[in-house]
């Protein structure tokens, strides 16, 4: 059962800038797809107004709920029968959602013949190059089949050969015992896919050139949580001690290597023997450049759930202790008290931007801005993914529990800022991709995990506000993934589609190396467990 965190979370308060024009209700919704209902016209109003300061040191905009006249009418707490409506509307939308995607890659992502699933799937759900796996998407698919398994016992049985085949994929194809560490990519039947890097010059066009990211000889760092992840939700769905071993070997060795036991967290430049960091797709660098660059908020939310669902199988007390150690590291450091996280840091959790160590800190490296940008699905998916962490510690009576809780709160109260001001289109609904922390769109592109990893982070920032723009902003979120993101001929949704209703330069492939169905799974039965709580099971 989802824990209330109410009296944790009223110690912590967001409220917001005085509200402009109300923006035009949703429209145009294809007959062929059920369409959300639309939030209140009175209602939609943006979160923020040019008057105030784009950044403000420790922002927490309590001031405007105690007493900003114009602010005051969204905020208030929806009575039990209006939140029970709502709850009911909008659970019947997350169901679409889940079976869409669900639905989907069981029919067309099933590799039969090799194991595990496709590496890329077009439009239409046929298998096309490249065919090779990477670890990434077969961890997660691992984990949404087993998740999906342990909540519905009538689906157990038709997916547990399904999650077996891409189980022994995944251990057999992937996995080296000799140092417990997983390589990045294979070929579709398995073989090992090796490239020489001794030749490469190793700056960043070079790197991605040559397929660095995708070298199966390569074990990165980021990539291990996602085989975590998959393992251990496939040992609580299915009984799998196996799959439980080899998740914690992986697990200690990468804590052996990678972890920083003086400043905290993971840091990337320990331990590999490549001498490679690469912190995110696209994005290969040589140690050390970027200034002293070791740790980056990319590898640290890939933890996040990785160590969530390890700690929820295992309960192992050092476990816990590195994901209590993640939530605070959140509340203290990745977050900055202008609202919104860093991306880069120094190996003392100093930020960086193009190298440099500024006081703003970071949200982007990107060429030679000075700005720092805000990546506005990855702080909401922060506050969803911290709480599920503390959620997961206090159910496991991890003595850290209750502080990481009221450290979630923390987080929430910081994070998501900047994101709620300027990144939500309410022309269209739905979030904009990339803006700065001045609020300007830098990529208005509607990504798909971003629109689905959000309603769960609003849900909760409702209850920590009793602002009712955020069940807006899950309206029309919802809106636009159903009307826009979900392809309406084939099903399952598009990489991005831009506010206009075109698909973004990325393509209609449904699945491929950064794609598959984790993120429309991890955001939704995370709102389902919000909005319809499942009943415990029984014994």
């Amino acid at each position: 059962m989802t824990l209330t965190c109410r009296d944790a979370l009223l110690a912590t308060v967001l409220a917001y800038l005085a509200a402009a024009s109300p923006a035009a209700a949703l429209t145009d919704a294809p007959a062929a797809v059920p369409a959300a209902a639309a939030p209140s016209p009175a209602k939609q109003q943006p979160m923020a107004s040019a008057p105030a300061p784009a950044v403000v040191a420790n922002a927490t905009w309590s001031r405007d709920i105690k007493g900003n006249a114009s602010a005051a009418p969204f905020i208030r707490a929806l009575s039990p029968a209006e939140l029970a409506a709502w709850k009911d509307r909008t659970a019947k939308d997350v169901k679409f959602v889940v079976d869409d995607t669900k639905n989907f890659f069981l029919k067309h992502g099933v590799d039969e013949k090799e194991g595990g699933f496709y590496g890329t799937i077009a439009r239409n759900g046929s298998s096309v190059e490249p065919t090779a796996k990477g670890l990434i998407v077969e961890g997660r698919y691992l984990w949404m089949y087993s998740v999906l398994a342990e909540r519905n016992a009538t689906l157990k049985p038709e997916v547990a050969g399904i999650m077996n085949s891409t189980f022994r994929f995944l251990v057999d194809k992937f996995y080296d015992p000799s140092d417990a560490m997983f390589v990045q990519r294979v070929a579709r039947d398995g073989s090992r896919l090796t490239l020489d890097l001794k030749g490469a010059k190793r700056n960043s066009t070079e790197l991605e050139e040559a397929n660095v990211i995708d070298a199966g000889a390569h074990k990165w760092l980021y990539g291990q949580p996602f085989a975590i992840l998959g393992l251990a939700a496939y040992a609580r769905a299915f009984n799998s001690s196996e799959a439980l071993g080899v998740a914690m070997d992986n697990f200690r060795s990468i804590d052996a290597k990678f972890h920083d036991a003086e400043f905290g967290g993971w840091d990337q430049l320990g331990g590999d023997d490549s001498g490679l960091y690469i912190d995110f797709p696209g994005n290969a660098r040589p140690a050390g450049a970027l200034g002293q660059v070791a740790k980056t908020n990319n590898l640290h939310y890939a933890l996040l759930p990785g160590l969530t669902e390890l700690y929820k199988a295992s309960k192992d007390p050092v476990v816990g202790d590195r994901l209590a150690e993640l939530v605070i590291l959140y509340k203290d450091r990745l977050t900055l008290p202008e609202g919104y996280t860093a991306q880069f840091f120094t190996r003392d959790w100093q930020p960086l931007i193009n190298g440099t160590i500024v006081p703003t800190g970071p949200g982007s490296v990107e060429g030679t801005k000075k700005v720092p940008l805000v990546l506005v699905g990855h702080d909401l998916k922060t506050v969803q993914y911290v709480y599920e962490a503390a959620e997961a510690l206090i159910a496991g009576g991890h003595p850290q529990g209750r502080a990481t809780l009221a450290a979630s709160a923390g987080v929430s109260d910081a994070v998501a800022t900047i994101a709620l001001r300027h990144g939500y289109d309410w022309a269209t609904g739905g979030f904009y991709n990339v803006i700065d922390v001045n609020g300007t769109v830098i990529d208005d592109d509607h990504v798909w995990w971003v629109q689905n990893e959000a309603p769960p982070a609003l849900y909760r920032l409702y209850q920590l506000t009793n602002d009712t723009r955020l069940l807006d902003m899950v309206d029309g979120t919802l809106a636009w993934i159903k009307t826009k993101g979900i392809d309406p001929v084939y099903g399952e949704q598009y990489w991005g589609v831009y506010p206009n209703g075109t698909v973004d330069e990325r393509g209609t492939n449904k699945a491929e190396f950064w794609k598959a169905g984790y993120h429309v799974l991890h955001g939704m039965l995370g709102m389902e467990d919000l909005v319809a709580p499942l009943e415990p099971a029984s014994a």
